[in-house]
């Protein structure tokens, strides 16, 4: 697997085989295939104003805590800077939209222990925003395209944002 230094899990390019490897297994099984979108909200804001390694450790702990909620049924890798994507597998977005919110409410949880990051507060609370789109598997043969979910899945974090 292709990984991220710092929060161990995927990289920018893993999602994408991932998902390219999920998207095959999908088509040739005939079930349908989610991805979801994950946002650490402020974290820029949070790298300006109390160091990049508050953020660091934000990014570490979320990662954790996505990795923790969807243990092996899916894939995580970080996308961008302060974003995540998580391929459950074979669930549709009815299906997958609970688990979305379980999702990020274990996010959201509670705070991040920054007692080690060096930035003169304890802990700072997160904020994230999650999209998610599916298909099914006749969708997903006639696309011909698994980066069509990717772009999706990010496409529905702007009204994720503004829903709060």
């Amino acid at each position: 697997m292709l990984s991220d230094a710092l929060i161990k899990t995927g990289h920018r390019r893993h999602p994408e085989r991932e998902l390219s490897r999920r998207f095959s297994e999908a088509v040739a099984g005939g079930v349908p295939l989610a991805v979801v979108a994950v946002d650490a909200d402020e974290l820029k804001t949070l790298n300006d104003t109390r160091g990049c390694l508050a953020g660091d450790a934000v990014l570490v702990e979320v990662a954790r805590r996505i990795v923790d909620h969807v243990g092996e049924t899916g894939s995580v890798s970080r996308h961008a800077g302060d974003g995540f994507i998580v391929v459950p597998p074979g669930q549709r977005k009815s299906e997958a939209a609970r688990p979305a919110e379980d999702l990020r409410r274990a996010i959201i949880a509670e705070p991040v222990d920054l007692r080690h990051a060096s930035c003169r507060i304890k802990e700072t609370n997160v904020v994230a925003s999650l999209g998610a789109a599916e298909m099914d598997a006749d969708s997903l043969a006639a696309s011909g395209r698994p980066d069509v979910l990717l772009h999706a899945a990010g496409g529905a974090l702007p009204a994720a944002k503004c829903a709060g």
